[in-house]
């Protein structure tokens, strides 16, 4: 048996929300302070790589300029290259608090693009407006957190809380019967204009459903697809409705076999299959 060890850069990796240039310091936020400092115990003087979602990695020296006040200054920059060939699109009905946490982790850690989390008819989660822009927040915070731990350079966009039939009018387009050639363009929207804005054309749609005759990808998985939507339920699942909606809409039902899984699970699974058929998964 052959044993091979793969040594990992585990260099400190801090998101910035503000423009990286190369030799030029930027003074760090108190809460970045804090989780370097008091939360990492990171030495002063530390090399650590800092990014922006612009795509590069900046290895920066970290300089304390007094008490409770730290700047990073770029001294090497390099275009990032952990981003999935596929563009993944997740719809998912809102579930209850670490449920919906858990998802949005590890579909960034499995390169997920964007993220449409939607109010269903089975969803146990009731939140006002106020509610839900905090929650909105929480997730922007919970996928920034994963690009770091994942090694990413770019942040999937988290859209607005929407219906689910809004997130659908938004993306309808007749079913495809062959591999697409085009790849998505991404376009932010906020909950009013979503259903103005482009739709995804040329892309292979997936509904999850337990009953479906159809088992997930298998008929798809010849070609190479560029873009994948996938559409998951929360904790009781889409009503029949919404999959012949979501039908309606350009989706192809299918089911990951013959065990019920929970929705995180599911999650985890479709983007993961999605990957090994598509994406990064099967190229090294």
């Amino acid at each position: 048996m052959t044993v091979c060890l793969v040594w990992i850069d585990r260099m400190k990796r801090l998101y910035i929300d503000s423009e990286l240039s190369l030799n030029h310091a930027a003074v760090l936020s108190e809460a970045a302070y804090h989780y370097l400092f008091r939360v990492n115990r990171i030495a002063p003087e530390a090399t650590i790589v800092a990014f922006n979602g612009d795509g590069y990695d900046y290895t920066c020296q970290l300089q304390l300029t007094g008490k409770r006040h730290a700047q990073i200054t770029p001294v090497r920059v390099e275009k990032n290259t952990r981003e999935s060939p596929l563009h993944t699109v997740l719809i998912q009905g809102i579930s209850k608090g670490e449920r919906m946490d858990y998802v949005m982790q590890k579909a960034v850690e499995l390169g997920v693009n964007e993220i449409y989390p939607v109010l269903t008819a089975r969803a146990v989660v009731k939140l006002d407006q106020t509610r839900l822009a905090k929650k909105n927040q929480h997730w922007h915070g919970v996928a920034i957190g994963a690009c770091e731990q994942s090694g990413r350079a770019v942040l999937p966009e988290i859209h607005p809380v929407m219906p689910l039939q809004t997130v659908l009018a938004a993306l309808a387009t007749p079913p495809i019967t062959a591999p697409p050639t085009t790849a998505l363009t991404a376009q932010s929207s906020a909950e009013q204009s979503s259903a103005e804005q482009a739709p995804l054309s040329d892309c292979i749609k997936l509904v999850l459903h337990p009953t479906a005759n159809e088992a997930v990808l298998s008929s798809l998985a010849e070609g190479a697809a560029k873009t994948c939507c996938i559409l998951i339920g929360p904790e009781g699942g889409l009503t029949d409705a919404e999959v012949s909606m979501a039908s309606a809409s350009g989706f192809v039902a299918c089911q990951l076999g013959h065990r019920i899984l929970r929705t995180e699970t599911a999650a985890v699974s479709a983007l993961t299959a999605a990957q090994i058929l598509w994406g990064d998964f099967r190229v090294f």
